[in-house]
Order: C-alpha cells, then sequence, then structure tokens
C-alpha cells in the first residue's frame, strides 16, 4: 500500500487528528494490475498544500481570540465533548489564553481518553468547529 495523507496533528501528541475537511488523503494498494498513479498522487498532495495555506491563517486567528469564561461556555454548549471530559479540560487549561490552547487541551484529552471511531468522530467535531465555525464567527 502507498499512501498519502496531510494533516494538521494536536501539538501535545503525534495522532491527534484536528481536522480532516482542511486535508487530503490519496492511498493505492499495489498490485498486478494497476500501477501508481504518479499525476494523481501529485494532485492530490498539491491539493494538501492549498490546504495548509487555508489553514495556517485559521490556526493563527484561533491564537488570537482571548480564552474567557463567556467564551468557554459557549465550547461548552456547542461541542459535543463527553460530560466525564469536561473537568480535566478545564482542570489542566493552567496558563491557556486563547481559543488555540482550549482547543489543544480538548483534543489531547479526546486523544489519550477516548475509543474508537467516537473518538475520531468528537476530535474531528472539535477540530472542525474551532477551525470553522470559531475562526469564522470571530473573524466577522
Amino acid at each position: 500500500m502507498t499512501g498519502v495523507s496531510m494533516m494538521a496533528f494536536v501539538l501535545s501528541c503525534t495522532n491527534g487528528l484536528m481536522s480532516p475537511r482542511y486535508f487530503s488523503t490519496y492511498a493505492l494498494k499495489h498490485t498486478a494490475a494497476r500501477d501508481f498513479d504518479l499525476k494523481e498522487a501529485v494532485s492530490v498532495i498539491q491539493n494538501g498544500v492549498a490546504s495548509l495555506e487555508e489553514i495556517a491563517p485559521r490556526i493563527s486567528t484561533l491564537s488570537r481570540i482571548p480564552l474567557d469564561l463567556k467564551v468557554l461556555a459557549n465550547v461548552a454548549k456547542n461541542v459535543s465533548l463527553p460530560n466525564r471530559d469536561w473537568g480535566p479540560v478545564v482542570q489542566n487549561l493552567g496558563n491557556a489564553r486563547t481559543l488555540w490552547d482550549l482547543m489543544q487541551e480538548m483534543t489531547h484529552r479526546l486523544t489519550y481518553n477516548g475509543r474508537g471511531r467516537a473518538l475520531i468522530t468528537t476530535s474531528e467535531q472539535v477540530g472542525d468547529y474551532f477551525l470553522g465555525h470559531l475562526v469564522d464567527k470571530f473573524a466577522a
């Protein structure tokens, strides 16, 4: 199998997927019947690079939005994070000052305490909510 994946990761670990909506994946099984399609692979990589160019300003925006109690309450109301995870997330916010910091802590908690498809689905929802909805809301 040959594969190419472009995605953003949580900074605190190597397997915390943030938002697959902004990235591309290309995979091809090696069989005698099908050769590796280099043109298609290059196209997918080019699309991934364009996605990286799109997401970088979104991460920058999240890094500039201050985290306060009102914003935290709004996120808690709108994100389907399991109730058992909110306590540890809030306890570990420590020096968190921005929405980017909150997103990192939430995704970190899910990565180390979630299970199976629910973990992936919730992590993706968190990434999409922060990188999509919140960036768009605060940029307006």
